[in-house]
């Protein structure tokens, strides 16, 4: 007999809140009437997907403005657009194209910010660059996290309202790092084990440093910290229901985390996600956990991203200092209610340069003097990376260039607004540019590996450009510290190198991650002899059905996978969580696990009149002498 699946289990939803106090409980079930969803535009609420969608919006019969594509440039995209949506899926925000296509009526050109989010077919031409950008993978315990530093950064949500063409993440998306979502229940578990590492150490093992004040392991120095800082990053976190946001927070707040970071760039894709909801959440969250500093860190990589557009009597855009420029309607009131908490709710703006978008001196001075005034301060401006598909995204900017656009910029701004430093954000660390000439590149050790110090506290190094094709240096790689383009700073890498790989920093970090993996261990399965699995697929136009014999897999497979398969989905995120094109409504003739947390995450971010029948069916394994049904939605 089919039984909807949530007739069919009962209370049997997975919760995953043994490492919530009752205190925290309490909260979630107090808040639970902020979990509100929010639409993104386009079909499902996500945002305007692919690139056919996109065209119909910004070449629009009834526009005014220049198009952004020639004709034939439109075809030409078309003709790439299977191969350019498994690069980065093309997607755009209502709110971001509304502001996009409301410029100036005597505009020469489109808006500016359209290169952010547009594809380009450069972005087919070069497959070089780095597909785990910084070696990350090096300094990920477990799935979904790094710790490179003596901060956590967790893969939260591998989700965004729009998608930037030059985006460093880019391999989460298209998975060709292995990277994935992080559970985390998991991080939590990890930063309280690593914690309690790290206090066992310091009580056997560490004494107060003289010079730096710091505690550090008597034999080998090594700077011996807590976890106390978590930056939830992805894709956008923001983009997280408000329930499962709170959930996150709770949990680091209660396994010893001082300071939440948000990395998002939602304030400009969707302000309206800083609803009275989004602040009533975080507020409750600030009452019950006052001592914890939550951070805002938003990637706005031009000024026109937070003002409305202005141009000159010729049409040409402007970005003249002694100019007024009018804050985003749609901004005014997020902005005002993110400064109203400013005690413990910080905001910050750390962008890339981008060829094409801000390698302008003019455009970086108004981002800059802008980002200041609207209580915004600039943190980090970061070198263009060397990922896949974006080389047409740095051009001829070296990291030479970049520093005197970054130096030329701060040229009439106060001491207060030109705080920016251009940073390179690398394998051994982040390096700040602090000089160059014709001959060297002067880099300066900013952040190091693991919190660690250097030998004799040397962190200065320079490049020696004659050792470089064409005398420019675009990254620091491990080929140039081999090649000796360093010359005798190349000992300072080594010493990095070194650190990197010392006993205490290795040895906590996976002694934590295997206790994670100890209690995750999965329990043994019952034997099922039989095989067969039958799955009826109805859509809005045609049912079919199909039989799949689980010994003809070569590995276990869930009903997305199937449903992908026959083409009555489209499985884009490969299964990590990050979007809603598998959900539909399912039912079946045998009882099956219940959603789990995470799957009613992405649940709510689609509109549908029963939520208890959705399932995400990447979710769903398959399970001999099971019959499924799904209907899409």
């Amino acid at each position: 007999m089919w039984r909807s699946l949530s007739q069919s289990l009962g209370h049997s939803r997975r919760f995953y809140h043994s490492h919530i106090s009752a205190r925290g409980s309490k909260l979630l079930e107090e808040t639970s009437e902020y979990n509100i969803k929010y639409d993104r535009g386009g079909k499902g609420g996500e945002g305007f997907i692919d690139i056919h969608q996109i065209n119909e919006l910004i070449h629009s019969s009834e526009s005014k403005y220049p198009p952004f594509y020639s004709k034939e440039q439109v075809e030409e995209l078309a003709k790439a657009s299977d191969a350019i949506q498994q690069r980065m899926r093309v997607k755009v925000s209502l709110d971001y194209i509304d502001h996009a296509l409301n410029i100036p009526t005597n505009a020469k050109y489109p808006h500016p910010i359209l290169n952010v989010v547009l594809p380009q077919i450069e972005e087919l031409d070069d497959e070089e660059g780095e597909a785990d950008p910084s070696n990350q993978n090096r300094y990920s315990p477990m799935d979904g996290l790094l710790h490179k530093y003596e901060m956590l950064l967790g893969y939260m949500s591998i989700n965004c309202s729009s998608h930037c063409r030059y985006c460093y993440r880019s391999d989460l998306f298209n998975g060709i790092s292995d990277k994935t979502r992080a559970n985390i229940d998991n991080i939590a578990l990890y930063t309280r084990r690593y914690n309690s590492l790290i206090d066992d150490v310091i009580s056997t093992h560490g004494i107060r440093d003289k010079y730096s004040g710091l505690t550090v392991h008597k034999d080998s120095g090594e700077t011996l910290l807590p976890i106390r800082e978590i930056l939830f990053s992805g894709g956008d976190p923001l983009t997280l229901p408000n329930k499962s946001l709170l959930r996150y927070m709770i949990l680091m707040a209660e396994s010893g985390i001082s300071t939440i970071r948000f990395g998002t760039k939602e304030l400009i894709f969707n302000p309206s996600r800083f609803d009275d909801a989004f602040f009533n959440t975080i507020d409750a969250f600030h009452e019950q956990y006052p001592k914890v500093l939550v951070n805002i860190v938003g990637h706005y990589v031009h000024p026109f991203e937070l003002l409305d557009a202005k141009t000159d009597d010729n049409g040409e855009y402007d970005y003249d200092l002694t100019n007024d420029y009018e804050l985003r309607k749609d901004m005014v009131k997020p902005l005002g209610e993110i400064h109203k908490r400013n005690t413990w709710l910080r905001h910050y703006n750390q962008f890339p340069i981008i060829a094409g978008i801000n390698d302008r001196v003019d455009v970086l001075r108004l981002l800059m003097y802008q980002s200041n005034r609207l209580g915004i301060p600039v943190h980090n401006v970061y070198a263009c990376r060397e990922i896949i598909g974006n080389k047409h995204f740095r051009q001829y900017n070296d990291i030479s260039r970049q520093y005197h656009l970054v130096e030329q910029a701060k040229i009439g701004l106060s001491g207060i607004e030109n705080h920016a430093r251009l940073i390179l954000s690398t394998e051994y660390g982040k390096l700040e540019v602090t000089d160059c000439d014709e001959k060297n590149i002067t880099l300066r050790f900013n952040r190091l590996v693991h919190a660690n110090r250097l030998a004799n506290n040397k962190k200065t190094v320079k490049v020696d450009l004659s050792k470089l094709p064409n005398n420019q240096c675009f990254w620091v790689t491990k080929n140039m510290v081999e090649e000796n383009t360093f010359g005798e700073s190349s000992l300072v890498f080594q010493n990095v190198e070194n650190s990197a790989n010392s006993l205490i920093s290795k040895k906590l970090k996976q002694d934590a991650a295997d206790y994670v993996r100890q209690q995750n261990l999965p329990k043994s399965m019952e034997k099922n002899d039989d095989v067969e699995v039958n799955v009826d697929i109805i859509s809005a136009d045609s049912a079919s059905s199909v039989k799949i014999n689980m010994n003809d897999e070569k590995k276990s497979v869930t009903l997305a996978d199937i449903l992908h398969r026959h083409g009555a989905i489209e499985a884009t995120c490969k299964g990590s969580l990050s979007c809603s094109t598998c959900v539909g409504v399912v039912t079946t003739n045998h009882e099956i696990e219940g959603k789990t947390e995470d799957e009613e995450d992405v649940v709510d971010m689609v509109n549908h009149a029963n939520l208890d029948q959705l399932r995400v069916t990447c979710c769903l394994q398959l399970k001999g002498g099971t019959s499924y049904k799904f209907a899409s939605i």
